[in-house]
């Protein structure tokens, strides 16, 4: 986003309110107060209980039914759980590769397929969402936003619809296209991202981050909230001893595969520590053989090696599939790597 944008959306975001034209027309869509929403909870809860003896589908049989149906499938929640560890892995990997040749063509691959896999995510999660709106839960849901559109909805200072009028057909046709219409500004991800590195919020946010929106954390608008958050999680990037380059942080996927990169290595160290404190004797061990109890674990243990000992590991298994079976040591690991460093071990020892 450019500064213009920026500046657009902060502005909002100080003011807890969204203003669009539509038709010719200004409306203005107020944040919900804690009374509002309080309100809205009631309505939701109260809508549940006289509906829950109903011909409704609830919410936690959803799935079973959409399978049934053939509308959804039973691995499509463990692919959900694939996509999102295989973005993470091409995350890092994009980051990885952008350190040794920023011009590499694989890091637009990589790009590529990312949102690829994230739109494939988004599509599955839009089509779980809009069978929850045939759940009960979903219809209780809806009727609790509509109470709160309906009185947070406002055209030259007045309300623009009211409890008995919005549901006459032509009101209700009207309220349901400013509705489609509020949608399109909603705030995503990466527009908070922008706006958290920018340097006009930052002019606001280090200038007193303690006080940054009047009133308590409670008083603050979800799109306040967010911000903070975001503002938060890039403090810590610009705070961190090994902060990335500012072409890292001004890259949303390089900066994610720099996170997740720190994450996985303090992840290692962590296990690491607790398997040397388990056993002092594997404390500084060259190698250390783990049963998995399934690929999860599988996955989590091979996460412990650093990325020398995950080349080492690639290289023995290349080579075991081209030859068959290989002597621990004919292997092209143990010649280059492993003798050599323990022959320099011994001198060492020798010197001393």
């Amino acid at each position: 986003m450019n500064n213009a944008e920026i500046q657009f959306l902060l502005h909002r975001i100080f003011e807890k309110r969204l203003q669009f034209y539509f038709q010719d027309t200004i409306y203005e869509l107020r944040y919900a107060n804690n009374k509002l929403n309080y309100d809205a909870d009631l309505i939701y809860y109260n809508t549940i209980n006289e509906e829950k003896y109903g011909n409704w589908i609830r919410e936690e049989h959803m799935i079973k039914l959409m399978v049934e149906l053939e509308l959804w499938n039973d691995n499509v929640e463990k692919q959900m759980k694939v996509f999102d560890k295989t973005i993470e892995d091409k995350k890092l990997a994009l980051f990885e590769t952008y350190l040794v040749d920023k011009k590499s063509k694989k890091i637009n691959q990589d790009r590529k397929y990312i949102r690829n896999l994230e739109n494939q995510i988004s599509s599955l999660h839009a089509k779980r969402q809009d069978f929850k709106t045939h759940t009960l839960e979903g219809y209780a849901e809806g009727i609790k936003q509509e109470y709160i559109i309906v009185h947070s909805l406002y055209c030259n200072n007045k309300r623009v619809f009211n409890n008995q009028t919005h549901k006459s057909p032509q009101s209700y046709n009207k309220f349901n296209q400013l509705v489609s219409e509020i949608n399109k500004y909603h705030i995503n991800n990466n527009q908070y991202r922008d706006i958290a590195k920018s340097d006009i919020w930052r002019s606001y946010w280090n200038a007193d981050k303690q006080n940054v929106f009047p009133g308590s954390v409670c008083d603050w608008s979800e799109e306040q909230r967010n911000l903070v958050n975001t503002s938060k999680m890039y403090d810590s990037v610009y705070d961190h001893p090994e902060s990335p380059s500012e072409e890292i942080i001004d890259d949303h996927d390089l900066l994610d595969g720099w996170m997740i990169k720190q994450k996985r290595d303090n992840a290692r160290k962590k296990k690491q520590g607790d398997l040397d404190k388990q056993n002092q004797r594997l404390a500084g061990a060259g190698e250390v053989f783990m049963m998995a109890k399934d690929k999860q674990d599988l996955s989590d243990i091979h996460d412990m090696n650093n990325p020398l000992a995950k080349q080492m590991h690639r290289t023995n298994v290349k080579q075991m599939e081209e030859e068959g079976s290989v002597a621990v040591e004919n292997l092209h690991v143990t010649k280059t790597v492993l003798i050599p460093e323990q022959k320099q071990g011994l001198n060492v020892r020798k010197n001393f």
